[in-house]
């Protein structure tokens, strides 16, 4: 099952960012395309019925954990035969993606592109063994994060707060919010709704700051991002940024 066509086109999160600055579009259209990318692929057809009856050993390094804690989730939603997926399934496999492309409080979209091949490859084995669940304790151990129950609560209303909810919002509309595979259901839509009510909060901040310029908006974005994945899983985070930031009026 793809979480995402390949080719899915990027998409920005609000008419407000579509019409902002050549510069910060150009921006936000790079990370857009890291991030689709980063959500997307399609797992292998399981002809080599040996290779992928192989069962495989929990890595002990955090980048090759997260490609096989992806796999792991991917491995447990094609099961569900073709049917479109939640937010919150899609959000947890990204999650592991994400996490293991952040380091030095910086999320680098790219380098979970490269972690969501590798864990592409283990998927048939990983349902072929039957060792999605028995992974995915052993990755609820390893990324703490994104525990049931590990999300308290957002930090006070400050630019940094806005930016996780940001970060992670824009991550999420990216991954989940042009894919057809992905159900556009309520949830969805209102964490949609929310980045875009953030987008020219946001850029507010940005300018108070004097952090205009495309380099310093790209790592604020990833900062943010950082940030927000580290908080817990990530529909527990978003459901929260959406009560606080989002739009009021939940209809349409």
């Amino acid at each position: 099952m793809s979480i995402l066509p390949a080719a899915a086109a990027p998409r920005l999160p609000s008419p407000a960012f579509r019409a902002a600055a050549a510069r910060r579009a150009r921006t936000a259209l790079a990370l857009c395309a890291a991030l689709a990318a980063a959500g997307c692929g399609t797992s292998g057809d399981g002809n080599d019925s040996a290779a992928a009856a192989r069962p495989i050993v929990f890595p002990s390094n955090r980048a090759a954990q997260s490609a096989a804690c992806y796999a792991a989730r991917l491995a447990r939603t094609d099961a569900k035969g073709g049917k479109q997926l939640t937010v919150e399934e899609v959000s947890e496999a990204a999650q592991y993606l994400l996490l293991g492309a952040t380091e030095a409080g910086i999320t680098e979209p790219n380098r979970a592109n490269s972690l969501r091949d590798e864990g592409l490859a283990l998927v048939d084995r990983i349902r072929a063994s039957g060792q999605a669940d028995s992974l995915l304790r052993q990755c609820q151990q390893a990324f703490a994060a994104t525990r049931p129950g590990a999300f308290v609560a957002l930090p006070a209303d400050t630019p940094g707060a806005r930016q996780q909810c940001y970060g992670l919002g824009f991550a999420i509309a990216q991954i989940a919010g042009n894919s057809p595979d992905v159900a556009r259901d309520a949830r969805l839509t209102g964490y949609l709704r929310m980045t875009a009510a953030l987008d020219e909060r946001v850029a507010a901040d940005a300018r108070a700051a004097g952090t205009t310029a495309p380099e310093l908006l790209l790592q604020d974005v990833k900062r943010g991002l950082a940030r927000a994945l580290e908080a817990g899983p990530v529909t527990a985070v978003l459901d929260a940024c959406s009560q606080r930031y989002g739009v009021a009026d939940a209809t349409g």
